[in-house]
């Protein structure tokens, strides 16, 4: 065992202290809340059965901005799911486009019939949206 100096003890000891009270404050710092310019935007476009209440909606329920669908039913469904779940309400439209437009809006999922997966992919990421959409 080697000689240990008051000198390099102190040295050791004020190494170590300071390196436990930065991964303490960092340890930390992982639980704080997210504040809202942190906060992905979402834009559902399509609420029906893939993308409602039921199924995808509610995997991005505090994140979402904006309901799209043509059938009203289901976006009245959806809405007052969010609602309920979330206690707010956003952006509704029959139109993808309006939701694509937004500068409210980071992301959208695109949970529409199959045949439509393309076009409306392909329109988001030229609006410079992320896009979650499934393989059909």
């Amino acid at each position: 065992m080697r000689n240990l100096s008051r000198r390099s003890f102190l040295q050791k000891s004020a190494a170590g202290g300071l390196f436990m009270g930065i991964s303490a404050k960092s340890y930390r710092a992982s639980f704080a809340a997210i504040p809202p310019s942190e906060r992905v935007r979402v834009g559902m476009i399509g609420v029906g059965n893939q993308g409602g209440p039921k199924n995808n909606m509610k995997y991005f329920l505090n994140n979402i901005d904006a309901l799209c669908d043509l059938d009203k039913n289901y976006l009245g469904e959806a809405q007052a799911f969010l609602g309920k779940e979330a206690n707010r309400s956003v952006m509704m439209t029959d139109d993808y486009r309006r939701v694509l437009d937004s500068k409210d809006i980071d992301a959208v999922v695109v949970t529409v019939p199959d045949q439509w997966h393309a076009l409306m992919t392909i329109d988001a990421c030229k609006a410079g949206k992320d896009v979650y959409c499934e393989k059909p």
